[in-house]
């Protein structure tokens, strides 16, 4: 049996189309567990409604913890022996998880699709076929793979010991769970040819947060360190080391707050990044603005500036239209 997870936080707006295609899907060997994450809308209740007229479709009603949490909650209830992530806005074409599942053996433990976002392109993964957990958690930290749960399938095992998350953690929450499961995995198998999710931007998406303080972003960088404990290889380390810059320079930096370079953590990312030898182009400008306040200031003023304008064009586009 598999088991689908949805967190579910006031999505009465979308959870009916979520849950529709799940419970019509090829594949029938399924439980469908939704975790109502302490909605104040009537969510709970379309679930319930739900739940009466299919058998596999589970509620649990949870306080309001965030969909990380929502998420484990439902790791601890799930019954199969592979596991799927859905979010509550999003959907699957009917045939996703039949396809996923066709993969399956027992060299495998997670298997990857592809993922179609906004009906607009489809998402590429740069490493394909069967690789070792250890490649994969690279392919993660470098971007070359999508770092969401959905559109995969995971043996259930693979969350065993997994650790609560600090509510103040928003962002690369998924990444902190998929890098937990890749540890624990023998092979992964990765494809392009199957879409297996439609990822779908809309306005308070649960997995689309808001932006984090900088002492936030360094706490989830020792998690993510802590979580590759085991296996974390020079490779691992540089790639890591390459993340965390270019995620201090496009979260905290560009929205306007000013890193101190001298600071020991900061201080020992850019010294992580200037060993590692040949970095990105784009990595190589980032570390150098950092390295500069007077460099942050003047990116974040252009990137506000930039950015204003473009949303000026925008809004001039649409009322012309």
């Amino acid at each position: 049996m598999i088991s689908v997870i949805i967190p579910a936080f006031n999505a009465s707006a979308h959870i009916r189309q979520a849950i529709s295609c799940i419970t019509g899907q090829t594949y029938n060997n399924l439980e469908i567990i939704v975790v109502n994450d302490g909605s104040s809308d009537n969510t709970e209740d379309i679930v319930r409604e739900i739940s009466l007229q299919d058998s596999r479709v589970k509620l649990f009603t949870t306080p309001n913890n965030g969909s990380y949490e929502a998420r484990r909650y439902g790791i601890s209830q799930a019954k199969g022996e592979w596991i799927a992530f859905s979010d509550s806005d999003d959907t699957m074409p009917s045939d996703a998880i039949s396809n996923l599942a066709k993969n399956r053996c027992d060299r495998h433990d997670i298997i990857v699709g592809n993922l179609n976002v906004n009906n607009e392109h489809l998402f590429n993964h740069k490493v394909t076929g069967t690789i070792s957990n250890i490649r994969y958690c690279r392919a993660i930290l470098d971007g070359d793979t999508s770092i969401g749960n959905y559109g995969k399938l995971f043996r259930a095992r693979l969350f065993n010991g997994l650790k609560p998350l600090p509510r103040r953690i928003k962002q690369n929450e998924d990444m902190l769970m998929l890098l937990h499961a890749a540890k624990n995995a023998s092979d992964v198998f990765v494809t392009n040819d199957i879409n297996v999710y439609n990822y779908i931007f809309h306005k308070g998406s649960i997995s689309k947060g808001p932006s984090m303080p900088l002492a936030d972003w360094l706490l989830l960088f020792d998690l993510i360190r802590e979580s590759l404990s085991g296996i974390y290889t020079v490779e691992l380390h540089k790639a890591f080391t390459v993340m965390r810059l270019n995620r201090l320079y496009e979260n905290v930096v560009l929205r306007g707050t000013a890193i101190d370079p001298a600071e020991p953590c900061i201080s020992e990312i850019i010294r992580d990044c200037e060993k590692t030898g040949q970095l990105p182009s784009a990595t190589r400008k980032h570390l150098e603005t950092i390295k500069s306040p007077i460099s942050q200031k003047i990116r974040s003023t252009v990137h506000r500036t930039t950015t204003t304008l473009k949303d000026c064009i925008k809004i001039i586009l649409r009322v012309n239209r």
